[in-house]
């Protein structure tokens, strides 16, 4: 990739682009990784029930 190009601007704006798009799912991810862990922390310590399986998923 030649620095000196004219087209440069646009390959640089969407490679920041595309990292930003990358970190901010990255990001989400997480938080909604938390964010469930932490609601079923309270759900077992609420004592609530688990579902069964379904029939035909369970060995």
């Amino acid at each position: 990739m030649s620095l000196d190009a004219p087209h440069i601007g646009y390959v640089l704006v969407s490679y920041a682009l595309s990292a930003t798009v990358v970190v901010g799912l990255a990001v989400m991810y997480v938080i909604r990784s938390r964010r469930v862990e932490k609601r079923l922390k309270q759900l077992q310590s609420s004592g609530a029930p688990r579902r069964k399986p379904a029939k035909g998923l369970a060995k």
